[in-house]
Formats: structure tokens, C-alpha cells, sequence
């Protein structure tokens, strides 16, 4: 009789417990959040203001009305839309993968305990509120919502940046190459380079050398002339009153370009220093007074690597390749 008891117990007890493990698999089944987007939008509705925030300066970038994103506010520096179509779209392809923890005592092991903060809005609407923690090393990333004790594995590492100057767009002018008319060439003194005025007539005609004589042959740098003002970029952004970049600004090469379809635009470069601690810098301008450029030169200084500056700072020499003996000057 004893031993019936023991056992009807022994197997109630055994049944709770399934019970208990069924109940609990079943509680976390049901989350709603689980194999749904990190970010779903509506119809109509996109993000216009992004947040982000953690241990360093908290950053925001904004949506302005001609459509480009602004880093701070809405005069701030542009932003490298780039980058936040890609982090817009690794949040919509992200998924709530799995609980991971249902206590605020397990989120410090998890990197939630001093988490990244992101926040996305539409027009002071909250899209998304998210803490970010540590990437787990097979993948995926923890996260939890504001304020839940609750946190989740996400499917996917989201790539964010809490340093504003990895936003700023690197691009001071994407000019593209069938538009260069011309490009007249003034190098800085100390360069010891004669002036070159390199043009053309048509779009589908190559750059020529003006003053080109019967004893020179073109050099085939002329070609990259084409590329001046395509993908200008820059390396590290200063401001105006930086010593370096007044210094080598003062004494800079200066290269005008005409586009076919009416713009001007005079790019100078400098350089200061010696060897390898030299440091290049460059300035542009638009004839246009409302060309975006000149918004982005005001109150900055624009370092750039040498390879680039080295492409301003060339003079006739460089686009002729060889004199012919014999020939007529």
C-alpha cells in the first residue's frame, strides 16, 4: 500500500513538472516579438530623426527639408546617407530571434547593463526604441526594450556608431567625368611647376594640353584630369583655425575647373610638414554662391591623403611625357 502511494506521488509530481516545463516553453513561445522585424514600418512612414547614445556624447541625426540628413541639427554637417540607408536596413532585416533572459540581474552579462541606446522617429512619432549589448560570438546580438525586463538575442549584429564623425559624409563633390571642360593648373611656387591649361570642345573628346608643340607628346596623365572633381573626399575634418591647414592653405597650389553644363570651381591644396609627419589640405569653392559646397567649406578645414593632394599639385612638366630630338619647336 505504501509503495502505491510512493509511486501515485512520485508520479504527480513527475507530471507537475512536465506540466511546468510545457507552461514555460509554451510562455515563451507565444512571445509576439519573436521572428518579427527589429523595425517595422508602416506605409508612408520612415524614419526622420535617429538617436544614439551610450557611454561617450549622446549623437542625433536629422532629416531636413531638401531630403539630406544633417548631423546635431538641421544646419549641422551633412551626414553620409549611406550609412543610414544601411543601418535602416539591417534594422528591417533584423529579427527577434530568442529570449535570453527574463531578469534585469542577467542583462550585465549580456552588455545591457550600459547599453547603446537607439532611437528612431518619425516626425516626433517613436518608430523604435532599442538597448543594444554585446554581440554573441556566433552570431546575433542582444538587445532588450526600454524599461522591460526581458532581453532578446537578435538575429543579426547591427553596425552603429556613437562617434558623429564616422556619419559625416567623406564626399565634398562628386563631379562626374564627361562634365570637365577645362582645368587650368597653378602650381604653388615652391613646387617649381609651370602653369597647364588642359580643355576640351566636346564631352566625347579627350583633355589636350594647350601649347602642346611639335616636339612634345602628351603625357597619358592628361586622363585622370577627367576625375578631378569626381569622389573628392576627405580624410579628417578640422576646424577653420587649425595653424596646420592656415599655413599650408597660405601657399597652396590652386586648379580652376569649368563644367560643361556651366559650373566653376577652384580647388586649392597645401601642404605643411616634413616626410612623413606631412599633413595635405585642401579648400574648395563654387562660383555659384549656392552651390552645397561652399556650405561645407565654412568653419572647416579638410585634410586629405597625399595621393589625392598630389593630383592638384601638377604643373605642364606633368602632362608632357618626352621631348623628341630633332623635331621643331
Amino acid at each position: 500500500m505504501i509503495n502505491k502511494k510512493w509511486i501515485g506521488l512520485t508520479s504527480g509530481l513527475a507530471a507537475c513538472a512536465l506540466i511546468a516545463v510545457f507552461v514555460t516553453r509554451e510562455t515563451r513561445q507565444v512571445d509576439a516579438r519573436l521572428g518579427q522585424p527589429v523595425l517595422a514600418t508602416a506605409a508612408g512612414s520612415a524614419p526622420d530623426r535617429i538617436e544614439i547614445s551610450g557611454s561617450g556624447p549622446s549623437l542625433t541625426l536629422l532629416k531636413v527639408t531638401d531630403g539630406t540628413w544633417r548631423i546635431g541639427t538641421d544646419q549641422g554637417f551633412p551626414a553620409d546617407v549611406n550609412h543610414i540607408i544601411r543601418l535602416i536596413d539591417q534594422l528591417e532585416r533584423n529579427r527577434f530571434q530568442t529570449v535570453v533572459a527574463e531578469r534585469k540581474e542577467d542583462f550585465a552579462e549580456l552588455g545591457l547593463d550600459a547599453p547603446t541606446k537607439l532611437i528612431l522617429k518619425d516626425k516626433d512619432k517613436e518608430l523604435l526604441a532599442l538597448d543594444l549589448g554585446n554581440n554573441r560570438p556566433r552570431g546575433g546580438q542582444y538587445a532588450t526594450i526600454p524599461g522591460e525586463a526581458k532581453a532578446y538575442l537578435l538575429s543579426d549584429p547591427v553596425q552603429i556608431y556613437a562617434d558623429a564623425a564616422t556619419w559625416e559624409t567623406k564626399t565634398l563633390l562628386n563631379v562626374a567625368r564627361d562634365q570637365v571642360q577645362s582645368a587650368s593648373f597653378s602650381p604653388a611656387a615652391g613646387l617649381d611647376r609651370k602653369q597647364a591649361l588642359l580643355a576640351r570642345t566636346k564631352k566625347e573628346d579627350p583633355l589636350v594640353l594647350d601649347g602642346l608643340t611639335a616636339t612634345e607628346t602628351a603625357s597619358p596623365s592628361a586622363k585622370d584630369v577627367e576625375s578631378l572633381l569626381e569622389r573628392l573626399t576627405y580624410s579628417n575634418r578640422l576646424d577653420a583655425s587649425n595653424d596646420s591647414a592656415k599655413t599650408a592653405l597660405a601657399s597652396a597650389s590652386r586648379v580652376e575647373v569649368k563644367t560643361f553644363d556651366g559650373r566653376t570651381y577652384t580647388v586649392e591644396v597645401g601642404s605643411v610638414g616634413e616626410k612623413e609627419r606631412k599633413k595635405h589640405f585642401i579648400k574648395v569653392a563654387a562660383a555659384d554662391a549656392n552651390d552645397p559646397v561652399n556650405f561645407l567649406m565654412q568653419g572647416n578645414a579638410f585634410e586629405v591623403p597625399e595621393h589625392l593632394a598630389k593630383k592638384y599639385e601638377r604643373g605642364r612638366e606633368d602632362f608632357v611625357e618626352a621631348a623628341k630630338d630633332g623635331g621643331k619647336g
